[in-house]
């Protein structure tokens, strides 16, 4: 069976009730030359490795992190650090305090 035909079968077996829709197609997402991306990163941060897309992992900043804090989301705030030392710290501290404070790395 070629590629072609076992696509659109697999596609037509697996399809949803409604039938397949555009929001259903994969986004095209590819890095951009230029821009710098995080591939790995703590536990909540946006990353390759996390599951993220590549614009979502687009590195804002040298060493900065966005944070939504509560648990509704009150309050945004952007933290930037002189190294990535520094932000892997502050990111460590993060993941210690979870549980005590919510808060979303964005």
């Amino acid at each position: 069976m070629k590629l072609n035909k076992l696509i659109k079968k697999i596609n037509k077996e697996n399809a949803p009730p409604g039938g397949w829709t555009p929001d259903d197609a994969v986004k095209k997402d590819k890095p951009v030359a230029g821009k710098v991306y995080a591939l790995t990163g703590a536990r909540g941060t946006r990353c390759i490795a996390n599951g993220n897309s590549w614009a979502e992992s687009e590195v804002q900043g040298e060493h900065a992190v966005t944070i939504d804090w509560g648990q509704e989301k009150q309050e945004r705030k952007t933290y930037t650090f002189a190294s990535q030392q520094e932000l892997d710290a502050f990111m460590k501290g993060i993941e210690e305090a979870d549980g005590w404070q919510r808060y979303e790395v964005v």
